[in-house]
């Protein structure tokens, strides 16, 4: 369930540590959040040009926008009536460069790499008391969980258009939050099994073993 996104390659991308990945997305992310008027155009040529390094094709990247596209047009809209038209090309473009870029982490980055880059990026924080090795678990999940989501809410709509009924958004909202709740609690005692609860006082050295086979 968890390495349902993660596709192995040897492009440019895929070969760069996933610290570096990391810093680079948190960078990019900051710049675009603050980006305003003509300069988003950057942000698609970017996002395709790097989605095209990485050798995934335009399927692939449409995809991973596909499921928080009813979102963005909707927030959109909002823009449009409450501001401009401008700033709602604005947002499309900020938001979708912003899901697009966090994709390609996950679609380049093996999920024990990703966990480790983040358990390491948390270990400072450990001399004021946070627990870095559940908080690097925690995130290393939010990250990984997006595809199971999005997957839950195609694997639906694919259901009713099979019985021959109507995809409608909010008719599939329903069945998608069960079957992602599903998910989530067998997830949870999937890592309760191993020793990785959240809640647990001591959190295990390496949290990447939530991701492997036990031995």
């Amino acid at each position: 369930m968890i390495n349902g996104l993660y596709r192995p390659g040897t492009s440019p991308i895929h070969r760069l540590r996933a610290g570096t990945k990391l810093l680079l997305l948190a960078i990019t992310c900051t710049v675009v959040f603050f980006m305003e008027g003509w300069a988003l155009a950057v942000v698609p040529v970017t996002t395709v040009a790097l989605y095209a390094t990485a050798r995934f094709d335009a399927q692939t990247l449409y995809r991973q926008l596909r499921p928080a596209l009813p979102f963005i047009l909707l927030i959109a809209m909002f823009q449009v009536f409450a501001a401009s038209w401008v700033e709602a090309v604005e947002t499309v473009l900020r938001f979708s460069g912003l899901i697009l870029l966090a994709a390609l982490l996950s679609l380049t980055t093996s999920p024990a790499a990703l966990s480790d880059a983040l358990l390491s990026a948390m270990r400072p924080f450990k001399r004021f008391g946070l627990p870095a090795e559940q908080i690097a678990l925690a995130m290393t999940l939010a990250i990984r969980f997006i595809p199971v989501i999005s997957q839950a809410g195609e694997d639906v709509r694919e259901a009713q258009r099979a019985r021959g009924g109507r995809n409608r958004f909010f008719r599939s909202a329903g069945p998608t939050i069960i079957r992602t709740l599903k998910l989530a609690d067998e997830l949870a005692e999937a890592l309760e099994a191993r020793g990785l609860g959240l809640g647990d006082a001591e959190a295990p050295r390496r949290p990447t073993s939530a991701f492997e086979p036990r031995r």
